[in-house]
């Protein structure tokens, strides 16, 4: 089991931050590893406030290429993003974004648990997972500036 966790204040508002993490079809043009991520718009699902999607995302990293199907669900409500593997590489992948307005910003909560199926793969990305885990934030950080201005 690997996991993960952020916390940090942006000058933001959480529906701002909150937009850019549900644009998972923008990913591809951000954020490192990241090179193709295509929503099935057949099987997304709206209830009451909440949006559930499927994605499958496709990762390139070094010699290593993966793709798998995601579970996205989307609650504006509660300013909560989580994610879940379907099927691909993984044994386990969980994800959490949370956006809690604070001062004259946003304190965002980030959460990822991991665990791939191989335990070459596995241990390959454990050496690099909390380097490449302050990427990605940082990376959804400089996407704000860049459509924010901050």
């Amino acid at each position: 089991m690997t996991l993960h966790k952020e916390s940090k204040f942006l000058p933001f508002s959480p529906k701002n931050l909150y937009d850019i993490v549900a644009d998972v079809e923008a990913y591809p043009e951000f954020l490192p590893w990241i090179s193709e991520v295509k929503v099935n718009h057949d099987k997304i699902i709206k209830e009451e406030n909440m949006k559930v999607l499927e994605a499958t995302v496709l990762i390139k990293f070094n010699v290593v290429k993966e793709s798998y199907r995601s579970k996205v669900v989307l609650d504006p409500g509660s300013m909560i993003i989580t994610a879940s593997h379907i099927d691909g590489p993984f044994k386990r992948l969980h994800n959490k974004w949370k956006f809690n307005k604070l001062n004259n910003g946003c304190e965002v909560f980030f959460e990822i648990d991991y665990q791939f199926k191989s335990f070459i793969l596995h241990n390959l990305i454990n050496k690099i997972f909390y380097r490449a885990m302050t990427k990605v934030t940082k990376s959804f950080e400089d996407r704000a500036n860049q459509l924010y201005g901050k």
